[in-house]
This record gives structure tokens, C-alpha cells and sequence, in this order.
């Protein structure tokens, strides 16, 4: 409208110059906005600290339930007797920046509901929940600071306890 306004002269002419030379450019900010990452979550272990069946007798038949931004992820069962190395690995293309995530351990029990497996130092939180920044690539959320590669570690102290081994890596 603006430019419509203006007569057909020489100012026009720069105004119409200065623009075209200005659109590129926000096309690229705006491209680079809605980069896309890989995010990838590796849990390597899973160590029963307790009995997870009341039965003791059968070996542990764990799996894991990842929630990234919302969307759930569920793993194939690992059955091992006290401890599974299942090297699940949960991957979800999302846009550069901060991700909320959640990681939950089950047990998996035939005729009633699965027992969720205590991972969490905190009472009365069985799950992890935490934030990974792909842009950045750093892991928040818990008391220490890791970037993406880095081993993480977190065991429950409740009943149905195990220790988790993970990492988290992004991929640009």
C-alpha cells in the first residue's frame, strides 16, 4: 500500500530495491527458526535394586515409556534376571530448542496393571522427568548439569527400585 502511494521516481525505485534485498534475508531467519533435530534417547541399562514381582521367582521383564513434547514412545519388553542391558533407543525429529521429556520404567505383569519401577531420588516420583535443549545440547532437570553424550545415572529408593543408565544426544 505504502509503496503504491509513493510517485513513480527514483525514491520508489531505492524503496523497491531496499525490499527486494530485505526479503531474502528474512526468508533465511525464517528458515533457520524452524531448524530440525534429532533427538535421541539411550537408555543402556536397567538394574532391579528390589524385587519387582511379588513372585521373585521369573526374571524382570522390564520396558520403558518416553514421553518427548508429549508424544509417547513405548519399548519392547527386556527380560533379565536382576539386571537388562536393552539399549532401547527412542528418537524423535523436533524443532531446535527446549524439550520437555519423560522416562518411566515398567515391570510387566501378566493379568493385572504393570508396576511402575522407582527411578527417582525424589519421594513419591517414580519417573524423570527433565529438559533437552538440541540447540544448546544440554540435559536440566536434575541436580547436576549433563550435555548431550554424557552418561546418566539415577536410581529409586522405594519399593520396586531400580538404577537407570542413559543418554541423550542430538543430532542436527
Amino acid at each position: 500500500m505504502l509503496i503504491a502511494n509513493i510517485s513513480k521516481s527514483a525514491p520508489r525505485r531505492a524503496i523497491m530495491a531496499a525490499l527486494a534485498l530485505a526479503i531474502p534475508a528474512c526468508i533465511v531467519t525464517a528458515t533457520n527458526a524452524s531448524a530440525r533435530d534429532e533427538l535421541t534417547l539411550v537408555i543402556t541399562k536397567v538394574t532391579a535394586l528390589d524385587a519387582a514381582d511379588a513372585w521373585m521367582a521369573g526374571p524382570d521383564d522390564f520396558y520403558a515409556r518416553v514421553t518427548i513434547d508429549g508424544q509417547v514412545f513405548t519399548t519392547k519388553i527386556k527380560r533379565q534376571r536382576n539386571h537388562a542391558e536393552p539399549n532401547w533407543k527412542i528418537t524423535k525429529d523436533v524443532r531446535r530448542g527446549p524439550h520437555d521429556v519423560k522416562l518411566e520404567i515398567f515391570d510387566k505383569d501378566i493379568g493385572k496393571g504393570d508396576d511402575k519401577i522407582d527411578i527417582n531420588r525424589i519421594d513419591d516420583k517414580r519417573d524423570l522427568d527433565f529438559t533437552v535443549n538440541t540447540r544448546t545440547c544440554r540435559v536440566d532437570g536434575f541436580s547436576e548439569r549433563y550435555r548431550c553424550g554424557e552418561p546418566i545415572r539415577r536410581e529409586g529408593f522405594e519399593r520396586k527400585k531400580a538404577a537407570v543408565e542413559f543418554y541423550v544426544d542430538a543430532i542436527r
